[in-house]
Formats: C-alpha cells, sequence, structure tokens
C-alpha cells in the first residue's frame, strides 16, 4: 500500500503542464492578416495547497511551448494552437505509517490542440491607429480543447486515489472540452491607456480517454496598461482560474488568482509579450506558483 500510495501521489503534480494560450494586452484589436504567434510558457512551483495530501519539499517546472497560427477578419478570426513541453517534478512523500520518500519524473509531450473562432465588434475608427479618438473591440467565440495531450488514466490525479499502480506524467487533459469566451479591449485618452477584459469558461465533458466526468471552470483575466514612446506599452495583469462544478467529486475546488507585471512592444509587423504572475492564492494546486511568459507575434 505505501508504494501504491508513493507512486500515485507523483501524479497529482502533473496538472500544472496543462497550460494554453493567455490573454494579452490589446488581445482583441489584431489588424487583419495572417499572422503566427509563438508562446513560451514557464512555470515553477512549490508545496500544495491541500492538507489531505502527503506531499512536502514540492518542487516542479513546467516548460511549454505553444504555436499559434491566426487569421483575422475585420469581423472575426479563427486560430489553432498546437503545444509542446518539458515538466520536471520532484517531491519528498509521506505515507501512512512509513518514512518520507523523494519521488519525481520528467518529460517532454505534446500537449491537447486548440480549435476556435469568434466574431468581433468594434467602434467606428477602431483599426485607425491615426484618430486619436477613443477605441474598443469585442471578440465573443469559443475554443474546442481536442484530447490529443498524452494521457494515461493511471497518472491521473483523481484516478491516483484509488492507488492505481502507476506514476509518470500526464500533458493532456484526456478529454474533450468546450471553452466559450468574451474578450473586451480598449484604448482611451488617445491612446494611452488601456484595459483588456476576458471571461472564459470550460466545460468539460467525458469524451475522450478519461474514465470521469472533469470538473467545469471559470478563468477570468484583466490587464491594465499605458503607453509609452518607442512602441511600448507596459501594465500590470491579473488572472483568476475557479472550479464551478463538482463532477469528479473530490469535496474539493481549486483556485488560483495570481497577479503580476507585464509588457508590450510592437515595431512594424511584429509584436512581443511578456509578464510575470506571482500567485496570491491557491487551493488544490501547487503554491508559491510563478509563471514567466513571453509571446512573440508576426502578421503578414
Amino acid at each position: 500500500m505505501k508504494k501504491l500510495l508513493i507512486l500515485t501521489l507523483i501524479c497529482l503534480v502533473s496538472v500544472a503542464g496543462k497550460v494554453q494560450a493567455e490573454t494579452d494586452l490589446l488581445e482583441a484589436a489584431a489588424p487583419p492578416g495572417y499572422h503566427f504567434q509563438y508562446f513560451n510558457i514557464y512555470q515553477h512551483g512549490q508545496d500544495f495547497a491541500r492538507d489531505d495530501i502527503g506531499l512536502k519539499d514540492l518542487d516542479i517546472d513546467v516548460n511549454v511551448s505553444l504555436f499559434r497560427p491566426v487569421k483575422w477578419w475585420d469581423n472575426g478570426v479563427i486560430h489553432a494552437v498546437i503545444p509542446y513541453g518539458y515538466i520536471d517534478q520532484e517531491a519528498t512523500v509521506s505515507t501512512p505509517g512509513g518514512p518520507m520518500q523523494l519521488v519525481g519524473d520528467s518529460k517532454w509531450d505534446l500537449g491537447d490542440a486548440f480549435i476556435g473562432g469568434a466574431y468581433r465588434w468594434h467602434s467606428e475608427k477602431a483599426n485607425d491607429m491615426k484618430d486619436p479618438g477613443n477605441k474598443w473591440w469585442v471578440l465573443a467565440g469559443s475554443d474546442f480543447r481536442f484530447p490529443t495531450g498524452n494521457y494515461d488514466s493511471k497518472c491521473d490525479p483523481y484516478d491516483a486515489k484509488k492507488l492505481v499502480p502507476d506514476s509518470g506524467v500526464n500533458f493532456g487533459n484526456g478529454s474533450f472540452s468546450v471553452q466559450p469566451f468574451f474578450i473586451l479591449s480598449t484604448l482611451f485618452n488617445k491612446g494611452m491607456f488601456g484595459t483588456d477584459t476576458e471571461v472564459r469558461w470550460d466545460f468539460n465533458t467525458s469524451a475522450g480517454p478519461i474514465k470521469y466526468n472533469p470538473d467545469d471552470k471559470l478563468e477570468l483575466w484583466q490587464t491594465f496598461h499605458m503607453g509609452l514612446p518607442g512602441g511600448f506599452r507596459v501594465g500590470v495583469a491579473a488572472k483568476g482560474e475557479f472550479e464551478i462544478t463538482d463532477d469528479d467529486n473530490d469535496d474539493d475546488h481549486s483556485l488560483y488568482i495570481g497577479v503580476g507585471p507585464e509588457l508590450m512592444w510592437m515595431k512594424g509587423n511584429f509584436v512581443i509579450w511578456t509578464k510575470v504572475l506571482f500567485d496570491v492564492m491557491t487551493n488544490d494546486s501547487p503554491e508559491e506558483f510563478i509563471t514567466a511568459y513571453v509571446r512573440m507575434g508576426w502578421n503578414f
């Protein structure tokens, strides 16, 4: 029993590797045309925000690259997101009535692919950046996540509670999900100041190799930013992620809230975004969680 518990507890931290594209400054304001974006997301977490799990000195590092081809029209967008990444994790695990033991795992693999689209509304002169008036862009659409990433139910954090004798890292969620979203981007005071707001729902299904119905989630993004000379914009970003159902019957809702600085630089057809988020509240997830994020885009 001790051995089975050790082997399965390490699977619990693998959920941190399930990363997707994130909201940035002027997210809904891209010009019409073909775009290609490259993301690199690094995450580091320590400890685990659940008292009933015997993990101590948890140390997890996740590095994920995402490739996103995009086609924008004046009133819409379609895109795909293809993730590939690396997870390295190590933890000291306590066993009932037994000693503390060091366990770990590391792996490169593909994640779950996304395909989606949205309709866009905008103010009359939103795409004329020489116009000094206030501007706004609204996107409403949906992404669809497909279970293309590597997934083994024996390494699932909830099947792990059944003490299945296996260990490892899951890069995929193991299920199909529908993710409707709403994004609002604004510029005002002659473009000096701006905001971005995103609301995204993640409605999970049991379609795929998963053996239970996963929880549904709500994700919120908010940024405030200002323009600087030389094509720079600086601001602050906040992200909240909440489980809104308990379909897996684990009697615990995961929670993450992170805040940090964000920078954007534009020159010609090239744009780069970068931000760092520090967790301010977590539950049922790694603590002391830091996300460093770089995104580069080219439009053609």
